[in-house]
């Protein structure tokens, strides 16, 4: 047997080895204590049947042996199953919020009809895009302010799969083309009102775009994967979580933030539905969203950002969120 080294010594000298010899209770209890909030975002996994799934990691207890999975498995059964498809969405219901974006449009009434009652009454966290009802159209890269944009055709999720949109273009709020009219906005309502335990709806702006000419002059281009998990957070930390200009000019483009949905010329989600919750049990907050890219590995996004003459920054933002938004 060789030699330990001085590290392997000491950590052999703390390692905790009598944990399987402790009371199953107690086991069980020090597993559900690893646990953490998650975002689960559902989308549609095809086109034109009404099956779903999430992206949401499982939580690590669930992976790491038996005996964990066993201690935790019970907190986050399978939900959200209907005839045409049955329930895989691993869901716990004290701790993870369920939200829903544009991506989920084509389906969304299908989906609000695969939530059963006693799976409503046990949602606590619930989150919405602000601009759920409205389609979205791709813009290039190199769009400008001072042009209008060259609108394609309505985007689904699927077009979001295809080589030539993860390469150069990006997503805007198509204002002339509203998805979700007002009986199923309606009906999205009755949904809600049926979670008799929600604790906290959140609105969420998903769709934050800065002027271009504007991040060139900061030499900074933020980058953001439409498929990639969503990272909730408050107005102050965008300037902890963006990284911050490194041209020398008196301008920075995180002050913008707001600018990209106080001139919609369309109500977002939060406007729609004040109404109908005049006096809610839960709390009601905004906030916003970024999609964090997991690596920058398509060549012709590099070239662009490389014209832009901005450095290339990575970032290594968790998927899940603490539950203190």
């Amino acid at each position: 047997m060789r030699n330990l080294t001085p590290w392997e010594f000491i950590m052999e000298k703390r390692r905790f080895t009598l944990f399987p010899k402790l009371p199953i209770e107690m086991r069980d209890t020090i597993w559900r204590l690893t646990l953490e909030p998650r975002l689960v975002e559902v989308r549609p996994k095809y086109e034109y049947r009404d099956v779903f799934y999430s992206t949401a990691p499982l939580p690590i207890a669930m992976t790491v042996c038996k005996d964990s999975e066993r201690a935790v498995q019970s907190l986050y059964p399978k939900c959200f199953g209907s005839w045409l498809g049955p329930a895989t969405i691993r869901f716990n219901f004290k701790i993870d919020t369920l939200y829903l974006d544009w991506k989920i449009q084509e389906h969304l009434m299908s989906f609000l009809l695969s939530i059963s009652l006693q799976e409503a009454e046990k949602i606590q966290f619930l989150a919405l895009d602000q601009y759920l009802r409205w389609g979205r159209r791709q813009i290039d890269l190199d769009y400008t302010w001072s042009q209008s944009p060259a609108y394609y055709e309505s985007l689904t999720i699927f077009d979001l799969q295809t080589q030539i949109f993860r390469r150069s273009c990006r997503t805007v709020v198509n204002h002339n083309e509203c998805k979700i009219g007002s009986i199923y906005l309606g009906k999205l309502c009755s949904a809600v009102e049926r979670m008799k335990n929600l604790k906290e709806l959140i609105f969420v702006y998903d769709d934050i775009i800065w002027d271009p000419e504007l991040l060139r002059g900061c030499g900074v281009l933020p980058q953001q994967d439409e498929l990639a998990g969503l990272t909730i957070f408050q107005r102050e930390e965008v300037y902890d979580l963006l990284p911050a200009p490194v041209e020398m000019i008196d301008l920075d483009y995180r002050d913008f933030i707001d600018d990209s949905h106080e001139d919609m010329p369309v109500d977002n989600l939060h406007d729609d539905l004040k109404a109908q919750f005049d006096s809610p049990n839960f709390e009601i907050m905004v906030r916003y969203g970024w999609r964090f890219p997991d690596s920058l590995t398509y060549s012709s996004r590099l070239t662009e950002l490389r014209s832009y003459g901005s450095y290339l920054h990575r970032f290594d933002c968790p998927f899940c969120l603490p539950r203190v938004f």
